[in-house]
């Protein structure tokens, strides 16, 4: 796992040298990316047949509804998907939430997992367009219900961004290929509005989710 710090403009170019030096030869020919996945539904992969084939191509996923323990859990769930395939994955963490144990024993491989941690949700926003050209999935994790960062910067990622910047990603989405999980904070209100290709819910009322030991439980379900 590579951990990263993004505070200004002069450390995205830095995290653009890193991704390409840790990963080199994922990152060979990007415009091959698509064909070596196969185009298979990370949700196939963890276990969700039912819901694969909403799964997007490209394009944001947000994650709402539930429990914010059990949005980052879908979210571990996927990532450990696309590690299952060699695949490696971009976590965006502003408000310093991840925690690499509980992720390793949810299935997460660390040594294809980038974890960055920009400094407020502008940043955060930044780095996703940075990154989604080099990765097939991206997550952004914006569930602050077990955040350590200070008040400001929470109350910062609870204001909505505008649409606009939304926008833009969905159509670095486009571009790349690539997916964006946005891990959304609690309530029912969607962050990302109309610019989410897929909503998927972590609440009681949807299909369960298959478990690894008789201490998990949960459902999920597509809303939109």
């Amino acid at each position: 796992m590579v951990a990263a710090e993004i505070t200004g403009r002069e450390r995205l170019t830095a995290l653009r040298a890193l991704v390409r030096s840790r990963f080199p030869g994922v990152f060979d020919n990007l415009s091959c990316r698509g064909r070596q996945s196969g185009g298979t539904s990370p949700l196939l992969l963890a276990g969700w047949p039912e819901l694969s084939a909403a799964w997007p191509g490209d394009g944001i996923v947000e994650l709402m509804d539930g429990a914010g323990a059990r949005r980052t859990w879908l979210a571990m769930r996927l990532v450990a998907a696309q590690g299952e395939r060699g695949e490696p994955v971009a976590w965006l963490d502003p408000l310093d939430c991840f925690d690499p144990v509980s992720a390793a024993l949810q299935g997460v491989r660390l040594p294809l997992l980038l974890w960055v941690r920009p400094q407020g949700i502008r940043a955060a926003l930044t780095a996703a367009e940075v990154l989604l050209p080099f990765f097939s999935l991206v997550v952004l994790d914006l569930g602050w219900s077990n955040a350590t960062s200070g008040e400001q910067q929470v109350r910062e990622c609870r204001s909505l961004p505008p649409l606009s910047a939304w926008l833009r990603l969905q159509r670095s989405c486009r571009r790349s290929r690539a997916v964006l999980v946005v891990i959304a904070p609690g309530g029912a209100e969607s962050m990302v509005r109309t610019a989410a290709d897929l909503r998927i819910g972590a609440g009681p009322r949807a299909i369960p989710w298959p478990r690894r030991n008789q201490n998990e439980a949960g459902r999920i379900r597509v809303l939109a």
